[in-house]
């Protein structure tokens, strides 16, 4: 594993009258709020900084008085979120910017000596920011480096999956993470072009997706190559096993009457939300009890029978929310 960026990112005020900083709109914030309701004292964990929009929320709604620690694996990200809550006028002492990946919360939490917390949230959507920026890669609509890494100082990059994965490996992730009903034939095609030219940019593999499928059947609302675009995002960055990991720290994390709280944007993952809070929140039944007994009773409640979801309002104001699903448990008993 390597190195945690565990350190505190400090104010500096110089020109930050003059910033131009552009801030990511979060999605379902009145909602986070209520479901998790942050007061004061409250140790709070945002496994997903972003620019800082949910977590300027929850320590806003705390009124200053707990403390806050955000994760995320975007180093820019954490400096337009500093500099925003500098802006602010938001106290250092009550918050902690980490540099790491929310898979890891459980360790990174117990180097500074946390065990439990009370108020946990994970936004697993990707920033605007990101999409917005050619250079990051994550957009199939503008050409850039195929890069799509949160974490741009390691690891794989869009591109070595693309020039590297086997035909059967990327047609399975393109099913699996992207939903593409097309999985097979574009991995075959791109297998077939990547013999001749390597994938370097993303307007190139975009338009190798796209012409691989009839346009006539090319979907009505999207670019043809949305799908495989989000499955290599999810690739890149090891989400799945990063929200596998996550979920399950933060539900050992939280101490009795704790909350945790998840905003999911795909099907994939508000199924594997679903799941585990459905299991979490039953009780475990004696299997070899013929009357089928309870074992051990659950220990969480489900905050939300359904997901929420954002307004009508807010889904004219900011359409990114109208994916957005919010689903949140209690901690009951230890």
């Amino acid at each position: 594993m390597r190195e945690l960026g565990i350190r505190n990112y400090e104010c500096r005020n110089e020109g930050m009258e003059k910033s131009m900083a552009v801030f990511h709109q979060p999605v379902l914030v009145k909602e986070v709020c209520s479901l998790l309701q942050p007061r004061p004292g409250d140790v709070m964990v945002d496994l997903n900084l972003g620019t800082g929009g949910h977590s300027l929320a929850l320590i806003e709604a705390s009124e200053r008085q707990g403390h806050l620690i955000s994760f995320d694996l975007d180093e820019v990200m954490i400096e337009t979120a500093r500099e925003r809550f500098c802006a602010g006028g938001v106290p250092e002492g009550v918050y902690t910017f980490v540099h790491a990946n929310h898979g890891d919360v459980a360790e990174v939490l117990a180097s500074r000596g946390i065990t439990q917390v009370d108020k946990i949230l994970m936004d697993l959507g990707a920033s605007s920011i990101h999409f917005d920026d050619p250079e990051r890669g994550f957009s199939c609509q503008v050409d850039g480096p195929l890069d799509m890494r949160y974490d741009r100082s390691e690891g794989d990059t869009a591109a070595d999956i693309v020039n590297g994965w086997d035909e059967e490996d990327l047609a399975n992730l393109f099913y699996e993470e992207g939903d593409e009903k097309w999985s097979r034939r574009m991995a075959k095609r791109i297998v077939e072009r990547r013999a001749e030219r390597k994938f370097e940019r993303t307007q190139d593999l975009a338009s190798v997706i796209a012409g691989s499928i009839p346009r006539k059947l090319w979907p009505p609302k999207i670019h043809p190559a949305t799908r495989v675009f989000l499955a290599l995002r999810v690739a890149v960055n090891g989400e799945v096993a990063a929200l596998r990991n996550g979920m399950e720290s933060a539900l050992k994390l939280l101490a009795p009457g704790g909350r945790l709280a998840v905003i999911t944007f795909q099907s994939h993952e508000d199924r594997t939300v679903k799941r585990k809070f459905r299991e979490v929140c039953s009780d475990v039944v004696d299997q070899n009890d013929p009357f089928g007994r309870v074992q051990e009773k659950a220990k969480f409640k489900d905050l939300a029978r359904r997901p929420l979801v954002a307004s009508a309002e807010e889904e004219q104001e900011n359409p990114r929310s109208r994916s957005a699903k919010l689903r949140g448990v209690e901690k009951i008993r230890n």
